[in-house]
């Protein structure tokens, strides 16, 4: 009877232990859960100057500031994008019509260059505007005839043909002038008396 006992209290030692033992173990404190992390800024990349790349921007030497050259050429003394339009608006360019949308820079001229809106056959007119805030109107001419242009000369026009071509007479003034170039400066009139008019003797030694 008493092995019975012995026997059911270790069974129920036994479960009870190794239902323990299964049980995850509860942790001391709770887990502490990260705050979301911010997303990057757009733009966000400075360089060592400064200078925002994704937003164009890069550092100039010669100017000594970030800047984007499609909006300020980096050439020293050179003229801003903005800057540059408002002369071509003042100046004399309006004069022959409006603006146009392109425009581009020439590093080598230091000049902006403002297509104009200018209807004139075989050229491009452009406003070109100076480092010294000066502007003038460049057509750029190629010198070919559009198809339906004419060639001919206008009614006023005279064509020159030249001194040998036929009904063109030697004038007046002309004739003097020849004359003055044949005529002998001589106070003797020229007559038989001063000219030897005998035949040479071929005889003679």
């Amino acid at each position: 009877m008493n092995g019975k006992i012995a026997l059911v209290l270790v069974l129920g030692i036994s479960f009870l232990f190794f239902g323990c033992a299964q049980q995850p173990a509860e942790p001391a404190t709770p887990p502490v859960t990260p705050p979301p992390s911010e997303p990057p800024m757009v733009g966000d990349d400075e360089d060592e100057h400064g200078c925002i790349g994704s937003a164009g921007y890069t550092w100039c030497e010669v100017k000594q500031k970030c800047l984007r050259e499609w909006e300020e050429p980096c050439v020293e003394g050179s003229l801003t994008l903005d800057e540059a339009r408002a002369v071509a608006e003042s100046s004399s360019c309006m004069d022959e019509g409006e603006l146009g949308d392109t425009h581009t820079y020439n590093n080598e001229t230091n000049t902006w260059w403002f297509d104009m809106d200018i209807d004139r056959p075989g050229c491009s007119p452009a406003c070109v505007v100076y480092a010294n805030e000066t502007a003038e109107i460049n057509w750029r001419c190629t010198g070919a005839i559009p198809p339906g242009e004419s060639e001919e000369p206008e009614e006023n026009e005279t064509e020159d043909h030249g001194d040998d071509a036929p009904g063109n007479e030697t004038s007046g003034t002309d004739e003097e002038a020849l004359a003055d170039l044949f005529q002998v400066d001589t106070d003797e009139p020229l007559g038989d008396e001063g000219l030897d008019t005998s035949t040479p003797n071929s005889n003679s030694s």
